[in-house]
């Protein structure tokens, strides 16, 4: 009982996080003082601990039924790691062209 309890705690928390990233996306930030959070910035900040724990307490809770269920995605070598892989490498030359840019207009 006390696993589902955490598992639904979990799921809140990432549901509250996407949850306000997509509103802030679509409507953008409502206006603040200088020098002051938006709300939803304050919601991000207040709710990383728990996102972070939530997605610890559930990859640890469900990866062995994930990886029986679907190994082809997240077996050792599964589409999941191949696809961290590709993002990680997107991301990294994104920062080596960015580094780039800067050296050749400074």
């Amino acid at each position: 009982m006390i696993k589902k309890i955490i598992d639904v705690i979990s799921l809140a928390s990432l549901g509250l996080f996407f949850g306000v990233i997509v509103w802030a996306a679509i409507w953008g930030e409502e206006p603040r003082a200088p020098g002051h959070l938006s709300v939803q910035s304050k919601i991000i900040v207040w709710d990383t601990a728990p996102v972070a724990f939530g997605v610890s307490w559930l990859i640890v809770r469900y990866a062995k039924a994930a990886v029986e269920k679907f190994p082809r995605v997240f077996g050792r070598r599964g589409l999941l790691f191949y696809f961290v892989q590709v993002l990680v490498g997107v991301v990294l030359l994104e920062r080596l062209f960015l580094i780039l840019s800067k050296l050749a207009a400074g």
